[in-house]
């Protein structure tokens, strides 16, 4: 019987120890959901927990994770558990995210939100922070980057509301002559939110992002997304 156990201890040893998969929701047609998912991939590494992704559209993403049917969402604007109540929001900051004014050639002054409200503005359906900032706004509500580019340039809107990651998806299907404007119209921190049935994980994901954000790996986890956005900022002119 000593043997027998003995036998079985060193089998169980050698066994393979499976890590723990998470699948979260990712919002498709914008690359910072996927610029998050470098640094949330060490993050969670870092726990010993893989994860996963579900690419789906933006108002689906978050509806799915606050249903239960993904562990959760990659990132959000801050506050939307209110909305969503089944979602708990890690404290730390993932990224951030610049809401950038995109325009045909067409410069003005961008003072804040206001500062856009005298042009036909194209705005992202999902992107939660343009959506109520625009509000009683002069704008369509469209559902992808590829199409606000094409309605900008077509001049069927002034004014594309964007984040500055987009060039990436602009620069991809060819889109130009394309500016941005500068300064972005409000830039914002973005947080990854869980399932309430993962609450255990928000304070050990806040302690490890804390830690990735101040020693500079996050950073250099994006350096290369950074460099590529500039340039594809420069072939749009």
């Amino acid at each position: 019987m000593t043997r027998i156990l003995a036998l079985l201890a060193v089998l169980m040893a050698a066994w393979p120890v499976r890590a723990e998969v998470l699948v979260l929701s990712q919002g498709i047609n914008d690359p910072l959901p996927a610029r998050a998912l470098l640094i949330l991939r060490e993050a969670y590494r870092r726990l010993g927990i893989t994860i996963e992704t579900e690419q789906v559209p933006n108002e689906r993403a978050i509806v799915l994770a606050d249903s239960g049917q993904t562990s959760g969402d990659l990132i959000r604007i801050g506050g939307l558990s209110a909305t969503y109540p089944n979602l708990i929001q890690v404290p730390e900051p993932v990224v951030t995210f610049e809401s950038t004014a995109f325009t045909a050639g067409l410069t003005f002054p961008v003072k804040g939100w206001e500062s856009l409200r005298p042009y036909h503005l194209c705005v992202m359906r999902g992107n939660k922070l343009a959506e109520i900032n625009t509000e009683g706004m002069n704008r369509e509500i469209v559902g992808t980057i590829e199409g606000m580019g094409r309605m900008v340039i077509a001049g069927h809107c002034e004014v594309a509301v964007l984040g500055r990651q987009v060039w990436l998806e602009l620069d991809r299907h060819g889109l130009r002559p394309l500016i941005s404007l500068d300064p972005p119209i409000q830039v914002v921190p973005l947080y990854h939110y869980v399932h309430r049935r993962h609450a255990d994980l928000v304070p050990r994901l806040a302690k490890v992002l804390k830690e990735l954000n101040a020693d500079g790996t996050s950073a250099r986890l994006v350096a290369a997304d950074d460099h590529a956005i500039e340039e594809a900022r420069r072939r749009a002119r």
